[in-house]
């Protein structure tokens, strides 16, 4: 499966933070995603500049 801007997957984990599954959207509003990825961009830190 090609991933790109019209391709939703949910990725589903557990509390400890390993995965459950992954779940293929049908239809999503590929708008409301795009928005949210968008938010994550523009708050996200680069790896190397995180603190250990």
């Amino acid at each position: 499966m090609d991933v790109d801007e019209t391709t939703v997957v949910h990725l589903n984990y557990r509390p400890d933070g390993t995965q459950i599954n992954r779940e293929l959207i049908q239809d999503p509003d590929i708008g409301k995603y795009l928005a949210w990825r968008d938010l994550a961009l523009e708050s996200a830190v680069p790896f190397r500049a995180r603190r250990t």
